[in-house]
């Protein structure tokens, strides 16, 4: 159901590397697929695929990450990646891959299970990060957007179990008991195309006081979006986010 791949790069020097590269790998590796894959791709309201170049600049570490987020995307891409030893890039940029770790979810039931009793939870954005309403960029995050974003992402690869919510007031119950009870943000845009898309990177930290079966909703989609990013353009690089369980 969801694979996340966590692939440390060494970088074979003479260029800068910034987390905008997560689009040229994202292109190497759609390029390395069959080509009924793009296709499929192309078709999929929400793309199945999340990934993002990361950087540590105190270890001096290079982490490409990629999730995939239906069956369909993990039989056509997994090999692809578990066969790789190098990435190559137009212009001569290229990495070597040193190491791999895999994590895998196989059903929604197990998700559920692994999140039932999340109450507090920490969301660290690692590359810029942003949302969308009424055609503008938003780029303060708000309970009500995370909660949207993630509802919508779920619902258009997880379609063996998704959230009905005809009225959008499921969204806003949801929201409603999420409360951000620290966070540290800051402003960071993400260069893509030549186009700046203005966001943010940091971290929030969420108090779920929902009960039963909303809480244990609200620590699924949280631990989902470890796997598919928060926000636009994750496909791209962007809404990279890191979960982890407080209390």
């Amino acid at each position: 159901m969801l694979t996340k791949y966590t692939i440390k790069l060494r970088s074979n020097g003479g260029y800068e590397v910034t987390s905008e590269m997560a689009y040229r790998l994202y292109a190497m590796l759609l390029s390395k697929a069959a080509p009924e894959f793009g296709e499929y791709v192309h078709q999929c309201d929400t793309t199945p695929v999340s990934q993002s170049l990361t950087i540590d600049e105190d270890m001096e570490e290079i982490y490409w990450n990629v999730s995939f987020l239906n069956d369909t995307a993990i039989q056509q891409l997994s090999p692809i990646l578990d066969d790789m030893t190098l990435c190559c890039l137009n212009g001569g940029v290229s990495f070597d891959i040193v190491d791999k770790k895999v994590e895998t979810i196989d059903s929604v039931e197990d998700l559920l299970e692994q999140c039932k009793d999340w109450k507090k939870i920490r969301l660290t954005f690692d590359t810029p990060t942003a949302f969308k309403s009424h055609g503008q960029y938003v780029n303060i995050p708000t309970p009500e957007l995370i909660v949207h974003s993630l509802i919508k992402s779920w619902n258009g690869c997880i379609l063996e179990c998704s959230i009905e919510d005809e009225d959008g007031e499921g969204e806003k119950s949801i929201a409603g008991g999420l409360e951000f009870e620290h966070f540290r943000l800051f402003d960071a845009a993400y260069r893509l195309k030549k186009n700046r898309i203005p966001g943010f990177k940091g971290a929030i930290i969420i108090h779920n006081h929902l009960t039963g079966f909303h809480s244990e909703l609200v620590g699924a989609l949280l631990k989902y979006a470890s796997f598919s990013g928060i926000g636009i353009k994750t496909t791209l690089g962007m809404g990279s986010v890191r979960v982890e369980k407080i209390l």
